[in-house]
């Protein structure tokens, strides 16, 4: 019942062997490519999300700002214009003719 394998048959199993452990030796070498490219992947998407985390601060940093110099002004012009309407009429005239070449430029 035995039966003895021909020497051809040996080194062709021998071939078939090695080409199936090449090709394993392959197919991990691909699945640690897969790892790092995810790896990759994720770490560029924390990257980006920090990125967007600093601009979301800066633009609010920089809306509180605005918002605060915004009041600042307003806070000016309603002085002004209070000022203003306490004025004479000559007073007000003056400044209306001293303004009004400003907005012309």
């Amino acid at each position: 019942m035995d039966k003895l394998l021909s020497d051809g048959e040996i080194k062709q199993a021998s071939a078939e062997n090695v080409a199936s452990t090449k090709q394993t030796e392959l197919a991990a070498q691909n699945m640690h490519e897969v790892g790092r490219t995810k790896e990759l992947v994720e770490n560029t998407r924390c990257e980006q999300d920090l990125r967007m985390d600093k601009n979301a601060a800066f633009l609010k940093k920089l809306l509180a700002t605005f918002k605060v110099e915004a009041e600042e002004h307003v806070r000016a012009l309603s002085s002004g214009l209070l000022e203003l309407e306490a004025a004479p009429e000559a007073a007000r005239a003056e400044l209306w003719r001293r303004s009004s070449g400003k907005h012309t430029v």
